[in-house]
């Protein structure tokens, strides 16, 4: 019986204290909204939840005005790269590609493919001599990336691989990198 009364005292103990710490945390600012910290005008001011000094780096303005949007019903203008009618799942299959699509994340995947490129195409032609950090750097700087892009990149890496990868993933590829499109960070 003593054994049962501790267990259960414990328990309210615990939930007491995540109870304190829960309104501390409210009472001290944190988890409530605040005004973005770049609006573009006063009346355009946003509240979000959660934005603070420390939120990530955006450069969404660097990308240009969308001429002709993804459509995943690839209703018009796609053209077929694989129609399978039967898949081994017991589905089908059917795959088409719209070249002239421009939103933020295809000139994005234009920007990284032509690094990519670039990189592998250094690496092909040069015998493979251990110097792929500057390697690297000339592509990204000679890319199809925005300036703004580029720029951020070129500030914030040095010769060391472990930088570069670093930097490759904040400016470019990571879940909130500051090149990638809002509207394709993760959630």
């Amino acid at each position: 019986m003593n054994n049962r009364v501790l267990i259960i005292g414990a328990v309210i103990l615990a939930l007491l204290l995540i109870l304190w710490l829960a309104i501390s945390g409210l009472r001290s600012g944190d988890g409530e909204d605040e005004i973005s910290a770049n609006p573009k005008t006063e009346t355009e001011a946003l509240i979000e939840p959660s934005v603070s000094a420390d939120a990530p780096l955006n450069f969404d303005h660097v990308w240009n005005e969308t001429s002709s949007e993804y459509d995943p019903e690839c209703d018009e203008g796609c053209i077929e790269v694989l129609n399978r009618p039967r898949g081994s799942h017991g589905g089908s299959v059917r795959v088409g590609v719209k070249p002239d699509i421009d939103d933020p994340i295809a000139q994005w995947s234009d920007c990284v493919q032509s690094i990519m490129s670039c990189y592998e195409g250094q690496l092909a032609a040069d015998d493979f001599d251990g110097h792929t950090n500057s390697t690297m750097h000339d592509c990204v700087l000679s890319s199809a990336c925005p300036t703004e892009c580029r720029d951020y990149y070129q500030s914030t890496v040095s010769d060391e691989l472990e930088t570069v990868n670093r930097a490759l993933d904040a400016v470019f590829l990571g879940e909130r990198a500051a090149c990638l499109p809002t509207e394709a960070w993760v959630e």
